[in-house]
Order: structure tokens, then sequence, then C-alpha cells
């Protein structure tokens, strides 16, 4: 088992993690201990430099890397997720750069799995394998064919159809923990919490600034609830939120689920560092799959122009995530409005 697996076990912080705080004296079944471990490496603020291989490549940093023994790769790492899931993981951490931008590795997971009918999964199957080949996701070279961004996999994601979106994230975050990875700059594995990152950003305060002037204006807090809804729906298509939301978007992710099986409307899910939704849409297959490749000032126009991402035309077909909401616990902080509300 250790010998020609790529990445090398323990390449992965996250499996340098598990390796230096693993307890084999901890009651906990395995997968109970491991999903906790996984927790706590997903709160962390920063990791040991010495655990990246992608730090060391750019400036030269020590490395200082445990190498597992083979009893820890058949009792730790390998039971934790399969060998494809670490070549996502390893693509997704490898490649962070400051060229990469909030779409260039959407990750894609399909949840769709109709196995109770032998016609309607191949049916399935054929309409997944026509989605990736119309996109970059998949590599060949002269020794491996493998997924670079996808999740597919009976077993571990068929029972995600029914669950809320974020737990859906979440969920995927325990197997792929590389998905919280910072795109924005390969020098720093951080994960800078959103009032920490909108206090450094001078330009955050302007467009803070912009919108508060414009609410006072021209947009006034309703003083009747029933037209609150229509109200949080017009400021939530507001040129400043989305400038605001970008600085807090980090990567894309795609959820191939029942509906888009069946309509070709995927859900298209854009994540914060923390892999919360920072917003939502369902566009249409062709579009989504211009979303999950497009990168820079192609990524900030389609926020700022694109339909998709309007909320006055489209209430059903996009949105923001729970907690970028105006009152959300990131969104109090994100837009500065927390006052005006309290005003009504």
């Amino acid at each position: 088992m250790t010998d020609k697996v790529s990445p090398p076990w323990g390449h992965l912080p996250a499996e340098q993690y598990l390796l230096h705080n693993w307890d084999h004296s901890s009651p906990l079944p395995p997968s109970e201990q491991t999903k906790s471990l996984i927790a706590q490496f997903l709160s962390l603020p920063t990791i040991p430099r010495e655990w990246d291989t992608v730090i060391e490549r750019f400036d030269g940093s020590i490395l200082n890397l445990r190498h597992p023994t083979q009893e820890e790769i058949t009792n730790i790492l390998a039971p934790w997720r399969p060998q494809f899931i670490r070549l996502v993981a390893d693509t997704l951490f490898s490649n962070r750069s400051s060229s990469v931008d909030i779409t260039d590795d959407a990750v894609w997971v399909r949840t769709h799995y109709p196995t109770d009918n032998p016609d309607a999964a191949e049916t399935a199957s054929k309409r997944w394998r026509e989605l990736v080949n119309q996109s970059d996701m998949f590599y060949t070279d002269e020794e491996i064919a493998s997924p670079k961004r996808t999740l597919n996999d009976t077993g571990l994601f068929n029972f995600l159809e029914e669950m809320p979106w974020q737990e859906i994230v979440g969920r995927v975050l325990m197997l792929l923990p590389e998905l919280a990875t910072s795109v924005e700059d390969p020098y720093s594995y951080s994960r800078k919490t959103i009032a920490e990152m909108t206090k450094e950003s001078e330009w955050d305060e302007t467009m803070r600034k912009g919108l508060r002037e414009w609410v006072r204006e021209y947009n006034p807090v309703p003083t009747d609830g029933t037209r609150m809804e229509e109200w949080q729906r017009r400021v939530m298509s507001a040129y400043e939120v989305k400038k605001l939301q970008r600085s807090a978007i980090n990567r894309g992710f795609v959820v191939a689920d029942r509906r888009m099986f069946e309509t070709g409307e995927p859900l298209f899910l854009m994540l914060d560092v923390n892999g919360d939704i920072v917003r939502w849409l369902r566009p249409d297959e062709r579009d989504c799959m211009s979303f999950a490749t497009i990168s820079g000032s192609d990524a900030q126009r389609c926020l700022d122009e694109h339909a998709y991402f309007n909320e006055e035309e489209n209430p059903e077909m996009c949105g923001v995530g729970e907690k970028y909401q105006l009152r959300g616990v990131y969104g109090d902080v994100l837009y500065g409005l927390g006052d005006l509300l309290s005003e009504r």
C-alpha cells in the first residue's frame, strides 16, 4: 500500500494532522476519531509551514513531514477516504496560487443515483459522462486516467440527495477538507475570518460606505414588515453587495442532483474559505460549465451583470447563503448595515 501511491501517504496537511494527533488509546471508534480530528483541522487558522509542500516549492521552506508506518496507513489514513478523493485533494491543495480565482478549481459532486431502476441508472450515468466530457475535469497521462475535481461514488454520496445544501458541503468537507483551502495566496495556508479579511481591505470599506449611502438616500429600510423580503432581495442585488461578496468567495462547488439530471440545471454554490455558502444559483448546464471555469475579472463581471445573480429578477434561481444574509453572522459584518436594520 505504500508503493506507487500518488500523492504519497502523509503528503497532505490533513493527513499530517491525523498522524500527529491520533490517540491510539481513545475509546472512540476510528471513524469517529477521524471525524473529530478533521473537524479540528478545519478550525485551524493556519497550519505548520513544515507540513506545507506548496510553500516549500515557492520559498524553500524546510519540510518536516511525518512519514506514516504501514500500520498507520492501514488503520488511520486509508480507511478515511478512497484514493480518488486523495487525488482531488492533491489537485485542490497543490494547485492553489495567486493566479487561481474563485471557480478555476470548482469541485463537482454527484448526489443523484437512481439505483432502484437499472434503466434510469444507466441514463443518469450516461448523462454524467456527457457532463464531465464537456469540461476539463479529467486528465490522462501514460499511467493514470483519473478525475481531478469530481466526486462520483454511490456509496459515499447517494445519501446526500435530500440534505440541506450547507450540510452537503459539510459532509464533503469531512472527506475533502482541502475544499476549504484558500486559493488567494500560495504562500499562506490560512483561513481568515470575514471580520479580519474585510477590515484589511480599503476597497471593502469603500463599498460598505457606498452601500450605506445608497440605502439611506434611495432605498431606506421599510417600516412595513410585509415589504421587508422584497427590500432584502433588492439590496442583495446591489452592485456594492456583490462586490463585497466577491471578496469572500473562494471556490466554486457544483452539485449534480436530481434536478440537474431532470432539467439540466445544476446547483452552483460559491463558497468562502471555510466552506460556507456565500451565493448560490441554478444556471442551465451550459452556463454552469462557463461559471465553473471563469476566473478574474470575468467572475466579477458575471456577479455584476448576469441575470442569474439578480434576486429581483430570478428569486427562484439564485440567492445568498444563510450566514451571508443581511442579518447573518457574516453578512452583518461584511455589509455594515446592522445599525440601519436595527433602527426600523
